[in-house]
């Protein structure tokens, strides 16, 4: 296999993106008191904040978004028509065993594309983990912290970019929290965390202020996509060259991704390819593929695709492969439903759905 890395620049001013698979959120809460439950049971619901108000919310459990499946949450948020909230942890300590990981700038400037409003929130408790010795589990977010700004949220009139910008402004406020109170969390669990003293300084470093967060946001994000880059993970089985994109929004926020393939067609389009593989099943999991969408929902908006100074067209594709051999007959009625709304999903964006190996 080739290994080398193409360089893909791109712009994208706004998103259209129509979903199909997202699955119907119930109102599993009418009373926001229970927030603080519903956050540590559902990724995705409908808050009820009061008889007329609800947001469509999700939340993530880390803020790196390459883990649990952040976008898959978001997604099934996206065709709702209420207000739809983020809830993004701004650090997650998972133990001096484990990792640490803060959030990005690119991050919330999707959500933004997106239409959705963030939370910049943080962790409060946690309890030792049964299962990994030196690491924390079941880390709960300041409830009270997060019921104040979604109240703050319901008489907000104005866009996600805006409401996103403003949480971004007070970000240092939220990161000295997020420190003081995984202080306290070594102290009342009584495992080891990465050093606090390292987090202050990343802090005072990084969240300082907009400008700041932005620049070394950008810097840590480059970082990760040459490491990709250069990385076959288990969910993928790729064919191609992979590439590593650079893309430019209008609000000034910069996506530093990887495309799994770039590929060069007969035509000259150039093909941007997200890859998802499974060993034992014929197509990979929903939330494998629900993840996936948002990355076609960003390759299906992207203009001016570059790469060497000359501009291409492109089309996005959805590689799905399997050590199974995929056989539509096989699918049960449920994963029949899925799989032809995953095809409208295709059809309607704009994107190439591919099943198995080109020949």
């Amino acid at each position: 296999m080739d290994k080398s890395v193409i360089e893909v620049s791109a712009t994208v001013s706004h998103l259209k993106y129509t979903t199909h698979l997202s699955k119907g959120l119930k109102s599993v809460i009418t009373d926001i008191s229970k927030l603080d439950e519903c956050l540590a049971q559902n990724p995705s619901f409908n808050l009820g904040i009061d008889d007329e108000q609800r947001f469509a919310v999700s939340r993530w459990v880390s803020p790196k978004r390459t883990r649990s499946y952040p976008f898959a949450h978001v997604y099934d948020t996206l065709p709702s028509p209420l207000k739809k909230v983020t809830i993004i942890p701004i650090i997650k300590d998972e133990g001096k065993r484990g990792e640490r990981d803060y959030i990005q700038w690119d991050t919330i400037s999707l959500m933004s594309l997106l239409g959705v409003y963030v939370i910049i929130a943080y962790y409060v408790t946690a309890v030792p983990s049964t299962k990994a010795t030196g690491k924390i589990t079941d880390q709960r977010f300041d409830s009270e912290y997060v019921e104040q700004e979604l109240l703050r949220l319901n008489d907000y009139m104005s866009s996600p970019v805006h409401w996103n910008y403003e949480q971004i402004e007070k970000i240092s406020q939220t990161a000295d929290r997020a420190v003081s109170a995984y202080e306290s969390i070594e102290e009342d669990t009584g495992i080891p965390l990465h050093s606090l003293s390292s987090a202050i300084r990343t802090v005072e470093e990084k969240f300082r202020d907009v400008v700041s967060f932005k620049k070394l946001s950008r810097k840590y994000a480059q970082r990760a996509q040459s490491s990709e880059s250069k990385t076959i993970q288990p969910l993928e089985n790729i064919s191609g060259q992979k590439g590593k994109l650079d893309i430019e929004n209008h609000l000034g926020g910069h996506y530093n991704i990887t495309a799994d393939e770039v590929r060069f067609g007969v035509d000259g389009v150039v093909h941007l390819v997200e890859a998802k593989h499974t060993k034992d099943k014929m197509v990979p999991s929903v939330s494998d593929i629900k993840d996936a969408l948002i990355k076609m929902a960003l390759f299906t908006n992207c203009h001016i695709v570059s790469i060497e100074g000359s501009e291409f067209e492109q089309v996005p594709v959805l590689k799905l492969t399997s050590r199974l051999i995929f056989e539509e007959s096989l699918l049960n009625t449920n994963q029949r439903e899925f799989w032809e709304n995953l095809k409208k999903e295709a059809i309607v964006n704009g994107f190439i759905l591919q099943i198995g190996e080109l020949p």
